[in-house]
């Protein structure tokens, strides 16, 4: 028994001692899964970002230091302070809009706000592994506590299968019966853990422990090689109609309050001799437009650019953006969200909270 609790001892005051020596060369945590990582448990919305939190995110792929704000969103990397008056454009989605991969200042929310100078309040409302039954829950906590001007969905093809997935009673989702006409909003029952989550993300010294054993089994297994991505089947009918119920809601909660449009991500597949919109882009769009929300595809910007450009638009292991994917949707949308701003648009019309 002695020997035991020596040995525990030992160990916690090696650790200690690592981290306090850590944290003296100012080394930040290292981070391998953004879920268990940069974000904490929530009741209602399954989970969000921890606030105030500062680590490295490291992939094969990558290597950047990742910022959250007091809210737990991703922070602003952007040099340009807004004006007070400024109209507010909340960007709603998952590990696109988060900015998974990029460094500070290369998100595309941090992009917008540099181009789009201090006449615009540009807000990172991404959270990782979310869909939008989460995003409209989550716009509906905005609306009371930080109502935009503008809001932008900015859907990618996994949110259809994200809505109906409870995630194991961690996420919330829609529930379909009836063939699918009968629409159940279920709940979180068992919101992403803390706790020990908490204590070993805050840490320099558990980090770095588990980036060497993750380091250690890289090394042993075989290398990941570059594959091309996988043809994207039709959405089903129930995908479809648990999507609508949530943009629904969406377009409730802004009904007469903000501009609401959903935002196209391309799956890299779909740039791969598209021959027009995707079956995915047009289910998607046929939805808006039975709501009466505004759809942008940003497919036809990204298979132009891809054309042009010898610098990958996503990475090639895990398909997200690359900063130059991040700068070309930035580039797609300033010109749109100007033309919110000028006198006499809907957006600039609207009446400031």
């Amino acid at each position: 028994m002695r020997g035991a609790l020596g040995w525990l001892a030992s160990v916690t005051l090696g650790l200690l001692l690592l981290e306090g020596g850590l944290r003296l060369v100012g080394r930040d945590p290292v981070f391998i899964n953004p879920l268990n990582s940069f974000h904490e448990g929530h009741p209602r919305l399954g989970w969000l970002g921890a606030p105030g939190l500062v680590g490295r995110f490291i992939r094969p792929e990558f290597d950047v230091t990742i910022e959250t704000g007091p809210l737990g969103f991703r922070a602003s990397g952007a040099q340009v302070r807004p004006a007070e008056d400024a109209l507010a454009v909340s960007f709603l989605g998952d590990s696109f809009t988060w900015g998974w991969g990029v460094a500070q200042g290369e998100v595309l929310t941090d992009q917008l706000q540099a181009r789009l100078g201090p006449a615009y309040h540009v807000r990172n409302r991404g959270v990782n592994a979310w869909g939008t039954v989460q995003e409209a829950l989550l716009l509906e906590e905005l609306m009371e506590h930080e109502p935009p001007d503008v809001v932008a969905v900015m859907f990618f093809r996994n949110d259809l299968s994200n809505n109906l997935d409870g995630k194991g009673g961690r996420r919330p989702f829609v529930a379909l019966a009836g063939d699918g006409k009968e629409v159940t909003w279920r709940g979180v029952t068992r919101p992403l853990g803390s706790g020990w989550r908490e204590i070993r993300r805050r840490s320099a010294a558990l980090t770095l422990l588990a980036e060497g054993w993750n380091r250690a089994r890289t090394l042993l297994e075989a290398p990941r090689e570059a594959r091309p991505p996988k043809a994207r089947t039709a959405p089903t009918a129930g995908e479809l109609r648990a999507f609508e119920a949530s943009l629904a809601r969406m377009a409730g909660a802004c009904l007469g309050r903000c501009e609401l449009v959903v935002v196209y991500i391309a799956d890299p597949s779909e740039l791969i001799e598209p021959s027009g919109p995707s079956v995915i882009a047009r289910g998607v769009a046929a939805v808006c437009g039975r709501l009466g929300v505004e759809f942008l595809d940003l497919s036809p910007t990204f298979l132009a650019a891809a054309r042009e450009r010898s610098v990958p638009l996503y990475f090639p292991l895990d398909h997200h953006w690359t900063p130059a994917g991040h700068a070309v949707a930035a580039a797609a949308l300033v010109p749109w969200l100007e033309s919110l701003g000028s006198e006499g648009s809907p957006a600039a019309s609207l009446e400031r909270p």
